[in-house]
């Protein structure tokens, strides 16, 4: 397994794998993963409606103090911040995060293209810095051919209609 699969988080692996990825997906495998790290956590009442049991309550986990954020996952962190008592819709947690990301682009570059994890991955001329562009590296294009290669026998072949 190369290391990248284990060191980066699923959006960075998911933006080298296809530098063309929207927004909503890397936000969702994003959110999923602070679930799944136990970070955030969601909460329905099993006596809630089903209008309700679609929008559960989103909580800070049992990992959140423990945990040091990258710059991309604060987006759904941040209104934590304050209060960490807080309980939130998804719906609102969801409008508050798209609220903060304005394109695709702008999040790529704002968000996951300026962490220094990703600086060997990705990178731009001077041209490019000026409009805010950035192309995958050579070493980017090898790992993202590993990553393919490795992620191939896991995805589910799709299937015909």
């Amino acid at each position: 397994m190369i290391k990248e699969l284990t060191d980066l988080s699923p959006a960075e692996i998911l933006l080298i794998e296809n530098p063309q990825v929207k927004v909503d997906k890397l936000a969702r495998v994003t959110f999923f993963d602070l679930i799944l790290k136990e970070v955030l956590k969601i909460e329905t009442n099993e006596k809630a409606s089903k209008k309700d049991k679609k929008n559960p309550t989103v909580s800070l986990g049992k990992s959140f103090n423990s945990y040091k954020p990258l710059k991309h996952e604060s987006i759904f962190l941040s209104v934590f911040t304050k209060d960490n008592e807080l309980k939130v819709k998804l719906s609102n947690l969801l409008k508050t995060a798209f609220e903060k990301i304005k394109n695709s682009e702008d999040y790529k570059l704002k968000y996951i293209y300026s962490d220094h994890r990703m600086k060997r991955y990705f990178k731009s001329n001077f041209f490019q810095r000026l409009f805010g562009v950035k192309v995958i590296s050579e070493n980017g294009i090898n790992v993202q051919k590993e990553i393919k290669r490795e992620l191939k026998p896991i995805r589910p072949k799709k299937l015909k209609v």
